[in-house]
Formats: C-alpha cells, structure tokens, sequence
C-alpha cells in the first residue's frame, strides 16, 4: 500500500512539475513580452532613442500600464477577477537575451491565465504609465486616457516621457485596435496555447519561453532639429545654444480600446524646447565621441569632424500654423536667436518623424527638410524639402 501509494504522489508530482509551465494548483502563469510593430510587421527593440523602437527605453524610465480583459469583451465579466486586470502597472522590463526583438516586462504579482485552458484573453498596453488611467469604471469601451506634452523635452526621461505608445493583443480586440497595432495583435492568447508556444513556434508567443508579445506603435510625431554651420560660423558657436519648437496643440485623449488620439483644445503656440546643443544633460559639455546624430542631445559628425549638433522630442499629430510665428528657433547663448517661419500650415502624422537640417550662417538661415517613418531609417524628401528661414536679431 506504502508503495502505491509513493508511486502515485510521484506521478501527481510530475504532472504538476512547474517546469512545464504550471503550477500546484493547476494554474498556468502568464508572461508578458512587449515589442515595436510598424507597418504590421514586428520590428526590433533597441536601446537608443526610438527610430527602431521606443519599449525599453520608455517603458523603463515611464512604465508601461496594461489592461487584461476575457476575450472579445471590454467590460469585468463576473467571477473573471481571477484573472483580469485594469490598468496594472510593469514594475521593470529587461531586453531579452540573446535575441532582443522584444523586452521582458515584470509585475509585482504573477499573473495567471484562466482556469479554462481554452479560454481567451485580451491585453491592451499603453505608455508611459499613468495612475490616473482609467481603473474603477472596469469598462475600457469609451474609456479616455489624457496624454500631455511637456514644453520641456531637454533630458532623457522628459522625453521619453512624450513618447506615447499603445499596443494590443488577443484574438477577441477591436477590429480599428488590430488594424493599428499590426501583425501578431490578433493571436489567441490561451493557455493551451502557451503550451504549444514552449515547444515550438505559435502566432503571438516567444518560442520557448511563452511571452505573449504585445506589439506597440508610436502615437506621436518625432521631430528633429539637426544645427550646423556652413563655416561664416565656427561650431562652437553654438554650445549652449538653445532649441525651441512651437506646437498649437499639447493634450489629446487616448481611447484604450482603440488606440486613436483625439486632440484636445488649441492653445496659444506653445514652445517646446528640445535641448541645449552640446550638452549633456542641460549642463556639462559632451564629447564627441558620445555624440548620438539621432539623439535628443549630441553632435552631428562622424565623432571626429564636428559639423554640428542636434536635438528631438516628441509632439502629438496635428497640423501647425507657423506661416506667422515661429516653427522653430534657435537661441544662441549670447541672446541671438534665429527663427524659422514655413511658408505654409504643416501636418505632422502619427508615427512620422520629421528632421529640419538649419545651416546658421553669419546672414541667416537655411533649411532643408524630410520625413519619414519612425521606425525606417531612410527618409525621402517632403513638403519641397526647402522652407523659408528669417533671421531675427
């Protein structure tokens, strides 16, 4: 009796081994993996400022909240709390090694997957984090997330504070939500499912290792302002010179369910500044050798050869009326400052990013333009590529 009675704890042993992706209790753990998708294809996640992707960067210095509803719902199903989640917040993510086409996301509990292993689940993912997200209505449906531009975009976690990202996954998420967040985002997301994933590959899943990958998408437009000289003046002119960018519209609502932004009230043109060139921080002098061309801050050259220096942040999508007033300026430190006026509204979409090129000469201004995908590093030439600058002393 002894004896049967060894041989059947080992084999309830076995069929519970957490190795295999369950616990004692029969539950299976959720993992959450997050990555860029642009154009429905995922894209990989670095660690720089975002023109490949923003998951590591701005979910570690901002958060990442995320939402985890039963399948095809928006709304807390009965007796569904075991396993849904509003709004809880990543407490770290880790790049994944030694693949790092997705980041690794902890929380502060573990999550499971329903008791049903052929039971769906949804996750809607936005970032940075907010505690003000919705979380008590328990219905995603119409429920609106508040983002806001900060008019200073000088250090690193200022601007990644700006960097809005949404993302979705699971087979029951809205049609306009799968349409935005691209490939993978219409995976079904179920236990049994998992379990296929860590034995060989399944739509949405890591191979392996089971993350569920949530893809994201970036909400705002990139702007980046690229100074150099065209030798009337010396470069180091213009350290600590000051970058501004002027924006009419600084909040917008998110619509979790979606993903779409709608702007909020038009404000008085409001200057954004995106840095201090040649320098760290807003202080201390840089390098060249620590000079990043698609950086917030840093110098434009091949490390050696300083031509110039540059600076980005992040606004909302919208159209600027600047044929009147300044687009961009550029405040040199001893009061002189340089302004650049389009001779015409300019739209600035979602997922764009926008780099101005201004050569500062002795007499003036001149500026040349592009755009192109965030997440594509070759642009192309847009808007006639050449816009009208005045100098004003």
């Amino acid at each position: 009796i002894l004896a049967a009675a060894a041989a059947m704890f080992a084999a309830c042993s076995n069929d519970n081994d957490p190795a295999q992706g369950e616990t004692q209790n029969e539950r299976t753990p959720l993992k959450i993996g997050a990555a860029y998708s642009a154009s429905g294809t995922m894209r990989s996640s670095t660690i720089g400022l975002q023109d490949n992707a923003a998951v590591d960067m701005t979910g570690n210095t901002a958060g990442i909240g995320f939402y985890i509803l039963e399948s095809g719902k928006t709304t807390t199903q009965t007796g569904a709390a075991d396993y849904e989640q509003f709004n809880i917040a990543s407490t770290s993510l880790t790049v994944n090694t030694p693949s790092t086409n997705y980041t690794k996301v902890a929380f502060s509990n573990t999550l499971y997957y329903p008791n049903d292993k052929t039971q769906g689940i949804d996750i809607y993912a936005y970032s940075p984090y907010s505690a003000s997200a919705p979380n008590n209505t328990k219905d995603i449906s119409s429920d609106l997330l508040t983002l806001t531009t900060s008019a200073t975009q000088t250090y690193d976690a200022n601007y990644y504070a700006n960097d809005f990202l949404w993302g979705c996954v699971g087979s029951g998420t809205t049609s306009a939500a799968q349409t935005r967040a691209g490939s993978g985002s219409s995976a079904s997301i179920t236990a049994a499912n998992y379990k296929t994933a860590t034995t060989s590959s399944a739509t949405g899943f890591v191979s392996g290792t089971g993350e569920v990958i949530v893809p994201m998408v970036h909400l705002g437009s990139k702007i980046i302002v690229k100074v150099v000289t065209d030798g009337s003046l010396n470069v180091s002119n213009l350290v600590g010179a000051t970058v501004k960018f002027y924006a009419d519209y600084m909040t917008g609502d998110l619509k979790i369910s979606e993903g779409s932004v709608t702007l909020g009230s038009k404000t008085a043109h409001t200057a954004i500044t995106l840095g201090k060139l040649g320098y760290s921080d807003n202080s201390t002098v840089i390098a060249a050798s620590e000079g990043d061309a698609n950086g917030t801050k840093g110098v434009v050259g091949d490390g050696t050869n300083i031509t110039g220096y540059t600076c980005a942040g992040v606004i909302l999508p919208q159209m600027i009326d600047a044929t009147s007033t300044s687009l961009i300026e550029i405040i040199l430190s001893n009061g002189t400052t340089y302004a650049y006026s389009p001779s015409a509204s300019h739209t600035f979409a979602e997922a764009k990013k926008y780099t101005y090129t201004i050569t500062v000469k002795a007499s003036g201004l001149t500026l040349t333009t592009t755009v192109a995908d965030w997440t594509d590093g070759t642009s192309s030439l847009s808007d006639g590529g050449v816009g009208n600058a005045t100098l004003t002393l």
